[in-house]
C-alpha cells in the first residue's frame, strides 16, 4: 500500500462467524462462506457511505480472529501493547511474521492473542491494522460492527395456556384454594411473561427501521491516524524492508545474469 493510501487508512467491518473450521486450510467450501460475508460488507456500504476494506471474523466472545483475506493487530498506546492474533485461530501470513520480526528490536509488548471487541475501552485500543501480501500494511481509520439480521420468530403451533383454560382446569379436577391459588399465580406469570415478548418485539420492529435485509451497524470505533501514528510507522517500517529486499533480489538476479 503506498503511503499515501496508508495515510488515509480503511474501514473494516466485524461481522460475527466463529472461524474457519481450520484457519491453516483454505477449505472449497469457504468461498461460499466467503461471499455471504462479503455481501453484508456491500450492504454496509450502501447504509454507512463507506468503503469497506476488508471484513473481520469476530466470534461469539467477541474476538476478533482475522480478515477475510488479512491478519488483524490492534495497539494500545497506554499499555504499549500489540494484540497480533492467535496464530493457532487464522491464517498467519508472511507479513505478519515480518512485523512481528520487525518488532522484536522495539520495546513493545506483543500479545499473540485475538484483540477482543468487548475490551476495546478497558485496554484502550488507540490504533489497529490490517497485513497481507497485497496490501502490506493498512492502517485501520474506522471498525464497524455488524449485526445479522435474525429471523422472525415462528408462530406458536398450539395456543399459549390463558388463564381461562387454568380456571377451567382448576374447576373440572376439583382443585384446592391453594391450587386455584397457585394456578391463578402461574396464569398470572405467563400473562407477564407474554406482556413482555410483545414489548419485545415491538422493540424489534423499532429496530429493523433503517436496517437492511441482511443486518445493521451497530457499533463503531474510530481512529486518529495523525494523533496516534502507530499503524502509520508500521507501515513505513514493512515497506522499507519490502523495498530492501527487493532490492536485494534484483542485485542478486542482476549479478547471475552476468555470471552466466
Amino acid at each position: 500500500m503506498s503511503e499515501e493510501n496508508a495515510a488515509r487508512g480503511c474501514v473494516v467491518l466485524a461481522v460475527l462467524h466463529e472461524g474457519r473450521g481450520n484457519a491453516q486450510t483454505k477449505a472449497t467450501n469457504w468461498v461460499e462462506e466467503k461471499e455471504r460475508l462479503l455481501s453484508f460488507a456491500r450492504a454496509a456500504e450502501e447504509t454507512t457511505g463507506e468503503k469497506i476494506e476488508e471484513v473481520l471474523l469476530m466470534n461469539t466472545s467477541q474476538e476478533i480472529l482475522e480478515g477475510l483475506s488479512s491478519n488483524f493487530f490492534v495497539y494500545s498506546a497506554s499499555q504499549n501493547r500489540l494484540f497480533a492474533g492467535d496464530a493457532a485461530r487464522c491464517l498467519p501470513g508472511t507479513v505478519r511474521a515480518l512485523v512481528l520480526k520487525l518488532l522484536e528490536k522495539e520495546e513493545i509488548f506483543i500479545s499473540e492473542s485475538a484483540p477482543c471487541w468487548r475490551l476495546r475501552e478497558a485496554e484502550e485500543w488507540t490504533a489497529a491494522f490490517l497485513t497481507s501480501t497485497s496490501r502490506l500494511v493498512c492502517p485501520v481509520r474506522k471498525i464497524l460492527v455488524w449485526r445479522e439480521r435474525t429471523p422472525n420468530k415462528v408462530q406458536r403451533k398450539t395456543p399459549r395456556p390463558g388463564p381461562q383454560r387454568l380456571a377451567d382446569a382448576a374447576k373440572e379436577n376439583k382443585k384446592t384454594y391453594q391450587a386455584s391459588a397457585e394456578a391463578r399465580t402461574e396464569a398470572d406469570g405467563e400473562k407477564e411473561e407474554q406482556e413482555k415478548e410483545e414489548e419485545q418485539e415491538e422493540q424489534d420492529e423499532e429496530c429493523d427501521k433503517g436496517r437492511t435485509e441482511g443486518g445493521q451497524v451497530v457499533a463503531t470505533l474510530e481512529f486518529d491516524l495523525q494523533k496516534e501514528r502507530f499503524s502509520l510507522k508500521i507501515a513505513e517500517m514493512v515497506r522499507e524492508a519490502a523495498d530492501a529486499a527487493s532490492t536485494v533480489v534484483a542485485i542478486a538476479d542482476e549479478s547471475s545474469r552476468e555470471g552466466s
